[in-house]
C-alpha cells in the first residue's frame, strides 16, 4: 500500500514538469463557444472569451456590429472560422479598414486562434469569404 501511495506522488510530482506539444492527428480539438456551423466568430479577448461576433457572409464595416453594446471593429482578440467547406469560398480574408482595404491575412474553414497576433490584434475592420490567398 505504502509503495502504491509513494509511486502515485512521484508520478503526480513528475507529471507537473510535463511540457506540452501541439495538437496532433486525433486529437480532440475544443470549438470556440457559442460559434455556428457556417459562421465566422470574433471574440473580444483570447482564448474566445469576452463579447462574441459572428458572421455567416460578408461585412465590409465591422464598426456595424454590435455585442453588449459595443461594435465588432479593432475589438477582435480571437477568432475561429467554423466555415463550410466549398470551393473558393471558405477561407475569412481580413482587412484592417472599413470597405475592404489594408489586407491583414486569412483563416482557412477550422481554423480558430486563440490570440491573434499583434499586426491582427485589435486591428480587424472588415472581412470576407473568399478562396485561399497566397
Amino acid at each position: 500500500m505504502r509503495k502504491t501511495i509513494v509511486a502515485g506522488v512521484i508520478t503526480a510530482f513528475l507529471a507537473s514538469f510535463a511540457v506540452a506539444t501541439p495538437a496532433q492527428a486525433g486529437d480532440v480539438i475544443v470549438v470556440p463557444r457559442s460559434c455556428p456551423a457556417g459562421y465566422f466568430c470574433a471574440y473580444q479577448l483570447a482564448d474566445f472569451d469576452g463579447l462574441m461576433w459572428k458572421w455567416a457572409g460578408d461585412d465590409s464595416n465591422w464598426g456595424n456590429n454590435y455585442s453588449g453594446g459595443l461594435s465588432a471593429s479593432n475589438r477582435a482578440t480571437s477568432v475561429f472560422n467554423n466555415g463550410t467547406p466549398c470551393y473558393k469560398c471558405d477561407h475569412v480574408i481580413v482587412f484592417d479598414e472599413a470597405g475592404y482595404e489594408g489586407y491583414l491575412g486569412w483563416f482557412a474553414p477550422g481554423e480558430a486562434v486563440w490570440n491573434l497576433p499583434d499586426y491582427q490584434d485589435n486591428k480587424i475592420e472588415a472581412h470576407e469569404w473568399g478562396g485561399a490567398v497566397g
